[in-house]
This record gives C-alpha cells, sequence and structure tokens, in this order.
C-alpha cells in the first residue's frame, strides 16, 4: 500500500509540474507575441494573419486547460498521498520493530499493532480500485527486483528487469493456473 501512494503521489505531482510548465511557456509565447507587429511573423516565416489565429486558438486552449487543472486537481490529490505515505511510514516501522523471528507478532503487542493501523488507514486518501491490481503488480515487481539486485549487485539494473520479465513469463506460461476451488479445497472428487 505505501508503494502505491507513493507511485501515485509522483505520478500526480509530475502531471502537475508539466501541466504548470506547459502553460508557463505558453503564457510566455503568448505575451511575447501579443503586441509583435506583422513584420515580426513575416521575418520568421509566418503569414500574419494565420499566425494571429493560431495564437487566439493556442490561447483558449491553454485557459481551457487552466480551468481543467482546477479541476482535476493533480496537485491537490499528489499531497494527498503524500501524505498518505507520510502517515504510513511510522505503521510499517512499527511493524518491522515488532515482527519476530519467526515472521509473527508478539501477542501482547497485536492490540497496538492493529490500533496503529487502522488509526493511519483510516485518515488517509484511499487508492482507486481500478487501479489497485496494477499498483499491486508494480509493487510486487519492485520486491523481486529488490531481491535480484540483492543476489546479483554488479548486475545493470535493466539486465536484472529483463531477466524478472522472462523469467515471470516462463512461470506464468509453463504452470496450470490453480483455480478458485482448488485453493479453497473444494476441488471435485471424481
Amino acid at each position: 500500500m505505501l508503494t502505491a501512494h507513493s507511485i501515485l503521489a509522483d505520478r500526480f505531482t509530475r502531471r502537475a509540474l508539466v501541466l504548470d510548465l506547459l502553460l508557463l511557456a505558453a503564457s510566455v509565447v503568448f505575451c511575447a507575441t501579443a503586441f509583435a507587429g506583422d513584420d515580426a511573423f513575416a521575418s520568421l516565416g509566418f503569414d500574419a494573419a494565420a499566425a494571429r489565429l493560431t495564437l487566439r486558438i493556442a490561447s483558449v486552449a491553454a485557459f481551457f486547460c487552466s480551468v481543467a487543472s482546477l479541476r482535476v486537481d493533480w496537485k491537490g490529490r499528489g499531497a494527498k498521498h503524500r501524505e498518505a505515505v507520510s502517515r504510513l511510514h511510522p505503521v510499517l516501522a512499527l511493524f518491522r520493530q515488532a515482527r519476530l523471528h519467526d515472521g509473527t507478532w508478539p501477542a501482547d503487542r497485536q492490540h497496538e499493532l492493529h490500533g496503529a493501523y487502522w488509526v493511519a488507514n483510516g485518515n488517509i486518501v484511499a487508492i482507486p480500485d481500478d487501479q489497485f491490481l496494477a499498483l499491486k503488480a508494480r509493487h510486487l515487481r519492485k520486491v523481486e527486483l529488490s531481491k535480484l539486485a540483492s543476489r546479483f549487485p554488479a548486475c545493470p539494473l535493466f539486465v536484472l528487469k529483463v531477466k524478472l520479465a522472462f523469467g515471470s513469463l516462463r512461470q506464468c506460461s509453463s504452470k496450470p493456473a490453480a483455480t478458485t476451488e482448488e485453493h479453497e479445497g473444494g476441488g471435485s472428487a471424481g
């Protein structure tokens, strides 16, 4: 869940930055050409009337994008996911610190751990359902890539990514998929 929020925070922040930079660049061009005479357009090889029409259409498009950016609120959405990351980090640290060598948690700390998880999870933005599986798959790939990088530290990251992708494809295509009934022990008896 932490990885998913980090990915979404980065994605929304990047989108907001790109849009802001494009709008800034468009504003500079519009300001620079607002008082340009026909000879300025001609010296650049443009027909003055066509250039002015293009600039008018582009300014309307830029205005639409600026209003749309208020509606999609990528900056705000990125900030909410960044806040989720900051709230989940201490909970993850608490779970890691309390974890026993056998992978379980002490019975006397389960109430504390359960409470910390639900307090943090209840006060953060949700991960959109339509993006959950893709984000989970990306997190699991990141974990496996990290394991490969630990085993082969001198190997280039690109090679490890290719190895992981082909290894996963080979495993996926060679093993028959287990059905839900088989997982639950409800397979049919002949």
